[in-house]
C-alpha cells in the first residue's frame, strides 16, 4: 500500500467533520483572497484615488499574486508542519495589517501596493492550511462538498466586493468599507482559531512522505495558471469593462455579486454531485467543462454591446471562471493524500501565478488595444487550461492500461 493509499484509507474513517473548524478553513481562504477581489471590485474609486490607469492598477493586484506564488510551495512545506491553529492564526494576521494598512496607511500608491504584498504572504498560507484541516477531517464520500464549500471562498469575495460597490458608489467612500471588512474577518478567523476542536495536525514527524509520480501535479498547476488568469481578469476588470459598454456602474456590481453567487452554488453542487455519484475520479474533467462555459463568457463580452448578451457573457464568465477550483483542489489531495499541504502549495503555485500574469496582461491590452482584445486573450488561456487538463487525464488513463497489460 503506497502512502497516498494509506492515508486515504485513514481518512475515509475519520468521523464527521465539526462545523466550526470548517468554517475556521472557509474563514481564513475568504480573508486571505479579500485583498485581490476587494480591491479589484472597488477599481474604479480606487483608481480615481490615486490616479492610475488600468496598467497601473493591474500591476498591484498581479504584486499580491507575485508574493503568494513566490512563497506557497515554501508555504505549502510549512503548512504540513504548522498546528492549524498556528497555521489559521498566522494568516489572519498577515491578511488582516493588510487590509487595514490598505484602508488606514496608504496614501501613495507605492505603500498601497506594499500592503497588498503582505496580503499575499498570508494568502500563501492560508490554501495549504485550509486544505491539510479538510483531509483530516472529512471522509472521502463527503470531501467533494467539503472542498467545494471551502473553495466558495474565492466567489464569495468576489461576492462582497459586488454589494458594496452601490454602497460605496453612493456614499462615495471606499477606505472605511474595506476597514470594516477586515475587522470583521480578523474577528471571525480568530473565535474559530480559539475554538478549533482539532487536535490534529500538529508538528508533523520527520520523513514526511515525499510525493509520488510529480509530474501530473505540474500539469495540473498549468491548467490552474493558465484558467486562473479568467480568475483575476474577471474579478478586477469585469466592472471596468461593462461601464465601458455603457453599463451603469451599479448594475455592473450587481452583475459581479449575483455572477460571484452562482459560482459559489456551482461549487458546492459540483462536489454535492461528485460525493452522490462517486465521480471522484472524474474531477478533472468537471473542471474542464466549467472551463469550457467561461471561455465562451469571454467571446461574449468580446463582442457582445446589447445590455442582455452583456449580461449573459458576464455570468458565463463569472461561474466558467470561478466555479472549476473546488475540482482543482479535490483532485491534487486526492492524487497526494500523504502530503497534502505540500501539493496544495504546489498546485496554488500555479493559482497565484496566473493571478500575477493575468491582471497585467489584461490591463496592458485594454490600454494598447482594448477590452475586446482582452476578453479574446483570456479565452485563448481556458482553451489551453483545458488541453493540459486533457493530457493528465490521458496520460493516466495510458499509465493504467499499462498496469494492465
Amino acid at each position: 500500500m503506497t502512502a497516498n493509499e494509506a492515508a486515504e484509507e485513514g481518512e475515509t474513517a475519520s468521523p464527521r467533520p465539526s462545523g466550526l473548524p470548517l468554517a475556521a478553513a472557509l474563514a481564513a481562504t475568504l480573508l486571505g483572497m479579500m485583498p485581490a477581489f476587494l480591491i479589484g471590485g472597488l477599481a474604479i474609486f480606487i483608481r480615481h484615488d490615486f490616479g492610475v490607469n488600468e496598467a497601473e492598477f493591474g500591476l498591484s493586484i498581479s504584486m499580491f499574486f507575485l508574493v503568494s506564488a513566490g512563497l506557497s510551495i515554501p508555504g505549502g512545506m510549512v503548512a504540513q508542519r504548522l498546528t492549524a491553529r498556528g497555521g489559521l492564526a498566522l494568516c489572519g494576521v498577515l491578511t488582516g495589517i493588510a487590509l487595514l494598512g490598505v484602508a488606514l496607511v496608504a496614501d501613495r500608491w507605492w505603500t498601497f501596493i506594499g500592503f497588498l504584498a503582505i496580503g499575499g504572504l498570508g494568502n500563501a498560507l492560508g490554501q495549504p492550511v485550509s486544505n491539510r484541516i479538510l483531509v483530516a477531517l472529512v471522509p472521502l464520500n463527503r470531501r467533494g462538498v467539503a472542498f467545494g464549500i471551502k473553495q466558495s471562498a474565492v466567489p464569495l469575495s468576489g461576492l462582497l466586493a459586488g454589494l458594496v460597490v452601490p454602497l460605496v458608489a453612493y456614499v462615495g467612500e471606499w477606505r472605511w468599507v474595506v476597514g470594516s471588512l477586515a475587522a470583521a474577518g480578523l474577528v471571525v478567523v480568530f473565535v474559530g482559531v480559539a475554538r478549533l476542536a482539532l487536535a490534529s495536525p500538529e508538528a508533523a514527524p520527520a520523513g514526511l512522505p515525499r510525493l509520488s509520480d510529480p509530474v501530473p501535479l505540474f500539469l495540473i498547476a498549468l491548467a490552474g495558471l493558465l484558467g486562473s488568469i479568467g480568475v483575476t481578469a474577471t474579478g478586477s476588470f469585469l466592472i471596468l469593462s461593462l461601464v465601458d459598454r455603457g453599463t451603469s456602474v451599479g448594475l455592473g456590481g450587481g452583475l459581479l455579486a449575483a455572477g460571484s453567487l452562482t459560482a459559489i452554488a456551482a461549487r458546492v453542487v459540483l462536489g454535492w454531485l461528485v460525493d452522490r455519484l462517486g465521480l471522484s475520479r472524474h474531477t478533472l474533467r468537471l473542471m474542464a467543462l466549467v472551463l469550457c462555459a467561461g471561455a465562451l463568457g469571454y467571446v461574449i463580452l468580446s463582442f457582445a454591446t446589447a445590455q442582455v448578451t452583456l449580461v449573459v457573457g458576464a455570468m458565463l464568465a463569472l461561474v466558467g471562471s470561478s466555479g472549476w477550483q473546488g475540482m482543482y483542489h479535490f483532485s491534487v489531495v486526492s492524487r497526494y493524500a500523504a502530503v497534502p499541504a505540500t501539493a496544495t502549495g504546489i498546485a496554488q503555485s500555479g493559482m497565484y501565478a496566473g493571478g500575477i500574469v493575468g491582471p497585467l496582461v489584461f490591463g496592458l491590452v485594454v490600454v494598447h488595444v482594448g477590452y475586446g482584445a482582452a476578453w479574446l486573450v483570456t479565452t485563448a488561456t481556458s482553451l489551453t487550461a483545458i488541453v493540459f487538463v486533457a493530457v493528465v487525464e490521458l496520460r493516466a488513463r495510458a499509465r493504467t492500461a499499462t498496469s494492465v497489460t
